[in-house]
């Protein structure tokens, strides 16, 4: 199946009743620090949170863009599909991406950075130990959990 066959039937098992998809996924921390020494430091990255959107309509769109409001405390950047973009425009309230058209039958990603006031562990609660690993299960409904790092010190 091509791009556009795949598009298509996700739009209809998985869209809304035009055929449009936008889900979120992640939290994820995604490898690749800017800094080569930095390299697997998985603190100093920011949480990627990014959204599906599927164009399963009968139209071309033209113009889309996505809005993602921060909390209280949280910053956000947006970045262009593919597009391995530092984290050095972060900032609080809503932040907008423009990401323009997109033809009937295909599908982009709107991916975001973010960054909250405290150390998250993205891990699998399952395994009964927090273990870091780079995509978290997305939680079901709009809501997006992180998880509150505890400190691994001991107090001396």
């Amino acid at each position: 199946m091509d791009r556009v066959a795949v598009a298509t039937q996700k739009a209809f098992e998985l869209g809304d009743a035009d055929g449009v998809i936008f889900k979120r996924f992640g939290p994820a921390v995604l490898w690749g620090h800017w800094d080569g020494d930095l390299q697997w430091n998985l603190q100093v990255l920011p949480v990627a949170v990014r959204f599906v959107i599927v164009n399963g309509s009968e139209h071309d769109w033209s113009g889309i863009s996505v809005e993602l409001t921060c909390p209280v405390g949280w910053m956000g950047q947006g970045r262009q599909p593919l597009h391995w973009t530092r984290p050095n425009q972060m900032r609080p309230g809503t932040i907008r991406l423009e990401l323009g058209a997109l033809p009937k039958s295909s599908r982009t990603v709107a991916p975001f950075w973010v960054r909250g006031p405290h150390e998250y562990t993205m891990m699998f609660p399952s395994l009964g130990r927090s273990m870091p690993v780079f995509h978290q299960a997305s939680p079901p409904g709009t809501a997006l959990r992180c998880r509150r790092a505890t400190s691994t010190r001991r107090k001396r």
